[in-house]
């Protein structure tokens, strides 16, 4: 039951007008249907595997330094980058740099959060904190994917699960913040007027190269232990997933139209709405629902459109029409490698075209 406290809660918050709040979901929501099951964690404990570093061996980022668009020049057009937008204040965080790092605490308009990257399953998420503590690296992997730390109590967190899975914070979700991922050239187009994480990161680190270069080969088998292997697609293929009360569905990147296209579906019986681009590189999903009241989409020059001529942008936010300055509110999901979205779900759904029109 991971997720199903948020998303009535979502429904809740749905109603407010101002898109400066912050974070989607509150925090330290507990899993009803999580325990201990044994030697302190709430995951099989012999399933843990230790992936060559000690804490904190990967050193996370904990005083990020940012750039404007116009001093950056390291990164190519075609590079993946993560974005975040908090009110006024958009910041971008490059692959390239989480790679060497994968946890990086920082603030974004006042408010505190950690953006998490994990190399070897390709998941970018970002999770709300507060200002007394911070994440770091355990040095431990599940499922091939990062266990991050809270520093505060010392409690393991397992990335993809977004829940802490020992110490204090077992069976409390992170609660999570919307994360776009695309392209540095995608990214440029849709807010030049973002801050991007600088390469002066108080460390010294070839940010030039990628730690685990095989994830690029979509064949490659997982470097670490995984509990399931699916072989529908190639392990290392980028997909978009969607949890929802841990049940999961992912969608291929490349299937949306290049044009850009919507996609209304179900997920544990809620209706969802994903919004994709193939040439654009770029997928999010919200719930077609505002101020308590069932929306129709359609999406149109990067923006999406609804009855009343309220017009979003990619973040959910209304930037005109009659609802300006409410929002759109996202369940779960981050793009991530196939292998590691069927190790953590084994009964996922793959969306298919076909399957929906028979």
């Amino acid at each position: 039951m991971r997720y199903c406290v948020f998303i009535f809660f979502t429904f809740l918050i749905s109603c407010k007008d101002n898109f400066q709040e912050f974070t989607l979901f509150d925090l330290n929501q507990v899993d009803a249907g999580c325990h201990d099951l044994g030697n302190g964690f709430s995951i099989p404990f012999d399933q843990i595997v230790g992936g060559g570093v000690s804490k904190d061996g990967i050193p996370s980022i904990d005083n990020p330094q940012f750039l404007s668009i116009e001093q950056v020049d390291y990164l190519l057009e075609d590079e993946l980058v993560l974005g975040v937008k908090i009110g006024d204040e958009v910041k971008v965080f490059p692959h390239r740099i989480m790679d060497k790092h994968e946890v990086l605490n920082g603030m974004i308009n006042g408010k505190p959060l950690s953006v998490t990257f994990c190399p070897l399953t390709g998941t970018g998420i970002a999770w709300p904190r507060t200002s007394d503590t911070s994440y770091g690296v355990s040095g431990l992997l599940y499922n091939s994917n990062l266990i991050a730390y809270d520093r505060k109590t010392d409690s393991y967190v397992s990335q993809m699960f977004s829940s802490g899975i020992s110490g204090k914070k077992m069976c409390e979700n992170t609660g999570h913040i919307q994360v776009i991922e695309t392209t540095w050239e995608t990214w440029k187009s849709l807010y030049p007027d973002s801050e991007v994480l600088s390469t002066e990161t108080g460390f010294t680190r070839n940010y030039g190269t990628l730690a685990y270069s095989t994830t690029q080969i979509e064949s490659s088998v997982p470097l670490f232990p995984v509990n399931n292997v699916d072989e529908r697609l190639p392990n290392y293929r980028r997909v978009f997933g969607i949890v929802i009360n841990h049940d999961a569905k992912v969608f291929e990147i490349n299937d949306f139209d290049e044009n850009g296209e919507l996609i209304f579906d179900f997920i544990h019986g809620m209706k969802v709405v994903v919004v994709g681009n193939s040439k654009k590189n770029f997928v999010v999903a919200f719930f077609p629902i505002l101020k308590g009241k069932s929306i129709s989409l359609e999406f149109k020059d990067q923006l999406l459109i609804d009855e009343n001529e309220n017009h979003y942008n990619l973040f959910g936010e209304v930037i005109s029409g009659p609802d300006k300055g409410s929002r759109l509110e996202s369940p779960m999901y981050f793009t991530g490698y196939w292998f590691a979205w069927v190790a953590f779900y084994p009964n996922l759904e793959l969306y298919s075209r076909v399957s929906l029109s028979n």
